[in-house]
């Protein structure tokens, strides 16, 4: 059988620079010229004997066979990655390191408990987990710097997978007090005279809120725009005014509570994102499975 005299480390270069913006970037991540780093392409794409890149106008684009390339050498590389790591440890055991990020509700109520859960069973495993916004997440993925996502399905996510883990409506959130005095069924008009929190605009779910405020007519006091999850729930705490937002976000305040508020729109699907075509390691199937669960053992607390 004939081999093709390829260098691993110039497959490992492809991969980088595939997933990345720009070769300035890729140079960077791997510590080399951007010369040496296209040197090491033209050398490649003469072995393979097809172009891998592409120009279209000033960009530097994956050609159809790169396309291919990409596909195909992606999941074998991380495969024999983890193989290798596994065998220098001498063990069974998940190795290495796991790169998760997470928007803020989903970090502190799914994303770090679910570490914390595989946490002492695989002493070899480091875990890096991040909090970000779902834009900068979608484009890490992306790029590589992260195995797996956790973020609303809302976003442009056509070149990754996914898994869904459940669907919240929007709640209104404050002191027992304050929302022992709300009926059985609420809806943005029922919070009109009350002194309202809310995310800012750049958030996906205070669009939806503006959105539905609009289709019902509504005119929201809103005294207070926040960039967190976490900042709108100690606002709320001081009892100065009520919240719109995510019932998990309340999971562990007991000084608070939540009531889902009706409206088409006022809802978002939890889910789970890795890349697509990327080789789904050991650790990233754990951590899915231990993301199921919180998420079933939160959907049931809040049923």
């Amino acid at each position: 059988m004939n081999y093709l005299p390829i260098n691993l480390k110039v497959l490992r270069s492809f991969l980088i620079l595939a997933n990345s913006s720009s070769y300035i970037k890729a140079a960077e991540s791997l510590n080399i010229t951007q010369s040496a780093l296209s040197q090491q392409m033209q050398e490649l794409a003469q072995i393979l004997g097809s172009p891998i890149f592409e120009r279209v106008g000033r960009k530097s684009t994956l050609s159809k066979f790169g396309i291919e390339l990409l596909k195909k050498v992606e999941p074998l590389v991380g495969n024999l990655d983890e193989t290798l790591l596994t065998l220098k440890n001498s063990s069974n055991s998940l190795v290495g390191q796991l790169n998760i990020g997470a928007t803020n509700t989903y970090l502190k109520s799914i994303a770090l408990p679910a570490c914390l859960n595989i946490f002492d069973n695989y002493p070899g495993l480091r875990i890096n987990l991040r909090e970000a916004s779902a834009k900068d997440l979608v484009n890490e993925l992306n790029e590589g710097s992260l195995d797996l996502a956790l973020l609303p399905d809302e976003y442009q996510t056509e070149n990754l997978n996914h898994q869904f883990l459940f669907k919240e409506q929007f709640c209104v959130i404050g002191l027992p007090s304050k929302i022992a005095q709300f009926p059985q069924k609420v809806n943005l008009k029922t919070l009109e005279p009350y002194d309202v929190a809310l995310l800012n605009k750049n958030f996906l779910m205070r669009q939806k809120i503006d959105f539905q405020c609009k289709r019902e007519g509504v005119i929201l006091k809103n005294r207070i725009e926040l960039s967190s999850m976490g900042d709108l729930i100690d606002v709320v705490k001081t009892g100065r005014v009520i919240a719109i937002g995510s019932s998990i976000a309340c999971h562990g305040h007991k000084s608070l509570e939540a009531k889902i508020i009706t409206g088409e729109h006022l809802s978002r699907e939890a889910t789970l994102y890795w890349r697509d075509g990327v080789h789904q390691t050991s650790a990233m199937k754990v951590f899915q499975k231990a993301t199921v669960d919180i998420a079933r053992k939160l959907f049931i607390k809040k049923s």
